[in-house]
C-alpha cells in the first residue's frame, strides 16, 4: 500500500482498483460508485488497522481478515450475480491484504 495516506491519495488508490476491477468484471455505473466507496472504506480500515495495532501481529491479522471478508460480502451485495464467479477468480490471482501493486 502507498505510504501516502491522505484522503486524496486514498481516493486515488481506490479510483486505480476501481477501474482495474471494472476491466475484468465489466460492471455499470451504479455498480462502478458503489464499489469505489467500498474500495475507499476497505483502504481508510485496512490503514487505520495498521496504524492502530502495529505492535499485536495476531490481533492485526485478525483485524485484516475481517475487513477483507466484510469488503467481499459487501462487494457481492453490489455486483450482478452473473459475475460473482468472475470476482471469485480475480480475488484468487491478487493479494488478499490489498496491496500487490495497488490492485485490490
Amino acid at each position: 500500500m502507498a505510504a501516502d495516506r491522505t484522503p486524496q491519495a486514498i481516493d486515488t488508490e481506490a479510483t486505480a482498483q476501481t477501474r482495474t476491477m471494472e476491466k475484468s468484471l465489466n460492471f455499470n455505473e451504479y455498480e462502478y460508485i458503489q464499489i469505489k466507496k467500498l474500495n475507499k472504506q476497505r483502504l481508510v480500515d485496512l490503514y487505520t488497522a495498521q496504524a492502530e495495532l502495529t505492535t499485536d501481529s495476531s490481533a492485526l491479522a485478525s483485524r485484516l481478515a475481517q475487513i477483507e471478508k466484510t469488503y467481499d460480502q459487501s462487494i457481492l451485495k453490489v455486483l450482478h450475480t452473473n459475475v460473482h464467479t468472475t470476482y471469485a477468480q480475480l480475488r484468487q490471482t491478487t493479494n488478499p491484504a490489498g496491496t500487490a501493486n495497488g490492485v485490490l
